[in-house]
Formats: structure tokens, C-alpha cells, sequence
């Protein structure tokens, strides 16, 4: 049955069924914005003059398969969460923080990906009319070493040092400077490491004092890549997939709070890099 997914990707380009799957999960998405936007804007929501699920857009469709498209969303306008992170910058930029009350946080390593996802109608209607959703995105890392290939990989060749301290730029920095421009966030009722996010075992793991004992982590291309994300089963667990999408919980009482937030330093070193971020 769900290699016609497959098959619709391979020989009509997503055009058949993947399309008309997916055309139902956006309407859905809709139907979800609009409980997102009452949960926050309360009886004034019906005189809100900004409406950015209404906002006419040319994504319709996303790079994930119809069943994770699906899956997320559910979960999302199930869990109805106030907060939300995204670690990856993509298509699904444009869908996934419509299903949150309150505020959005993204984070990047391509500053030219971040400002191109903020012309997207959806995306810039958070960011301008709603003012909710914001991006981190910066143009220059601090220790200068996140130098990614095309491929947006490291490279090899690069010292240890060098790959320590692009770790603890995209890793430890990027998230502490995220939060410093949103000091109303402590906490992520949900987040998304989506595939293109480099070292997400590492992110991860940084994540879990940001978590609540109820917060939900999403990570795609999960079951492709379980030799990089092997860490992550120590300390999460599995509560429900579609495909290679996975949603997970932080297991909790395993460890102390400053173990909590600290944990992820045993995994920022090259040896415990795979092929998905050093070539």
C-alpha cells in the first residue's frame, strides 16, 4: 500500500497521490491554524485582521512523505503547543508553526536559506504581522570554524579543534543566543530537528533541559540513520512514527537537572561524528 507513495515520487515526481495527500494535510493545517489562533487571540480572534493561514502561498507541497506530512500535523494540533523550536529550515517552515499558539523560534546555519524562507507569505506573516515566529540565522559563527562543503557537511581534513568548536557554534551557542533574543522562552512544548540540521544526536541531547516531561521531539530520516542517532535512544523514548519521522519523549528520572544540561558535551567531539555531518 505505501509504495504508491514511492513510486508516485520516482516515476510522476509526487505529482498523483503524494499531491493529493498532501493538498489534505495543508487543508488540515488550515482547520489546525485556526484553533492555534483562537487559543491565543481568544474572543478577538473572529476581528483579527491578520490571517496568516489565509495568506495565499505557492508551497503546497513539502520534501517529506505524505504519511510524515500527516503524522506531525496530527500530532501538533493534538498537542496544541505554545511553544515551538525548529532546527532546519524547509519547506515545512512554512506549515508547522501555524499550529502554535504562541511563539516560534527557528534556527539555521545558512543566514541566505533563512532570509529566503522569510519572503515565504506564511512565514513572513508570522514574522511581520503576528511578530511570533523568529529566526536565528546568523551570517558569521563566532569561533569562525563552521565552514560546511556544498554538500553542507565538514570536511575531514579539518583539526579537531577546529570541528570542537563549530560543534559548540551550531550546538551550545546557537541555541544560547536564539533564547537570549526570546527571553519569554524557557521551555519547548515541541521541536523539530529536521534532516538537514547538522549533528542532531548533539542537538538533541542539548535540548532535553529545554524539554518538559510532556514536550515531544520530532526527528526526521530517523530509522535511515540510526548509527548518528543511536545516542538519542538512551535518552529518549519512541511514542509514536510514520515512515522515518519520529516522535519522541525525554525519559525522565534518568537523569539530574546539570546532568540534563550538560550531557550532550560527551558527544561533541569528531569521533562521534558519522558520514551525515563530516566527509
Amino acid at each position: 500500500y505505501s509504495e504508491i507513495y514511492w513510486n508516485d515520487m520516482l516515476i510522476g515526481g509526487g505529482q498523483g497521490i503524494n499531491a493529493e495527500r498532501n493538498a489534505k494535510t495543508t487543508s488540515l493545517v488550515s482547520w489546525g491554524a485556526e484553533r492555534a489562533r483562537h487559543r491565543r487571540q481568544g474572543s478577538n480572534a473572529e476581528q483579527t485582521t491578520v490571517v496568516c493561514e489565509d495568506v495565499p502561498t505557492k508551497i503546497e507541497q513539502t520534501k517529506w512523505l505524505p504519511e510524515e506530512f500527516e503524522f506531525v500535523t496530527k500530532l501538533m494540533i493534538n498537542r496544541r503547543p505554545l511553544t515551538y523550536l525548529e532546527w532546519g529550515v524547509g519547506t515545512l517552515t512554512s506549515f508547522y508553526p501555524l499550529l502554535v499558539s504562541d511563539d516560534v523560534l527557528v534556527i539555521d546555519g545558512n543566514a541566505a536559506t533563512c532570509e529566503k524562507m522569510a519572503k515565504e507569505p506564511h512565514v513572513g506573516c508570522m514574522v511581520e504581522k503576528e511578530k511570533r515566529l523568529t529566526f536565528y540565522c546568523p551570517e558569521e559563527w563566532s569561533s569562525g570554524n563552521l565552514k560546511l562543503q556544498k554538500n553542507g557537511k565538514l570536511s575531514m581534513e579539518m583539526a579537531d579543534e577546529d570541528v570542537k568548536a563549530a560543534m559548540e557554534d551550531y550546538v551550545t551557542e546557537a541555541l544560547a543566543d536564539a533564547l537570549s533574543e526570546k527571553p519569554n522562552i524557557s521551555h519547548f512544548d515541541m521541536a523539530l530537528i529536521n534532516s538537514n540540521a547538522r549533528f542532531p544526536a548533539q542537538l538533541a541531547l542539548r535540548l532535553l533541559p529545554f524539554l518538559h516531561p510532556d514536550s515531544v521531539l520530532v526527528m526526521h530520516n530517523f530509522w535511515l540513520r540510526t548509527e548518528a542517532y543511536h545516542p538519542v535512544l538512551e535518552y529518549y523514548d519512541v511514542i509514536g512514527y510514520a515512515r522515518s519521522a519520529v516522535a519522541l519523549k525525554k525519559k525522565v528520572g534518568e537523569l539530574s537537572a546539570e546532568e540534563e544540561r550538560t550531557v550532550y558535551r560527551k558527544y561533541m567531539k569528531k569521533e562521534h561524528l558519522t558520514s551525515l555531518d563530516i566527509v
